[in-house]
C-alpha cells in the first residue's frame, strides 16, 4: 500500500514535469513567431524615418544657425560653446540615418 502511494505520487509529478516541459517548448515557438514579426514590423519603419531624417536635420540646423547667429550679434560670451554644439549636434543627425539602415541591414 505504501508502494503504491509513492508510485502514484511520483508519476503525479513526472506528468506535471512533462507538461510543464511542453508547455515552455510551446511558449519558446511562440517567441519566436514573435520576434520574427517585430523584427519585420521594425524594418517596415526604417525606411519613412530615414525620408525624414535629413528634412529634419536641415530644420535644426538652420534654427541652431539662426541661434549662433544671434548670440554672435549679441555680443554673448559663450557663442564658441553654442556653435561646436549646433555643429556636433549637425554630425550626429547627419550619420543617423546611416547608422539606423547599417543597424537594421536595409
Amino acid at each position: 500500500m505504501q508502494h503504491a502511494r509513492i508510485f502514484t505520487r511520483v508519476s503525479i509529478c513526472l506528468s506535471l514535469l512533462l507538461l510543464a516541459g511542453t508547455t515552455t517548448v510551446m511558449a519558446q515557438n511562440d517567441v519566436s513567431g514573435a520576434l520574427d514579426n517585430v523584427n519585420n514590423t521594425l524594418k517596415s519603419y526604417v525606411a519613412p524615418i530615414l525620408s525624414m531624417a535629413y528634412p529634419i536635420a536641415a530644420i535644426i540646423f538652420i534654427v541652431g544657425a539662426i541661434k549662433v547667429y544671434r548670440k554672435f550679434t549679441n555680443g554673448d560670451p559663450d557663442v564658441a560653446m553654442t556653435a561646436f554644439q549646433l555643429i556636433g549636434g549637425a554630425i550626429f543627425i547627419g550619420l543617423l540615418p546611416t547608422l539606423l539602415s547599417a543597424f537594421f541591414g536595409i
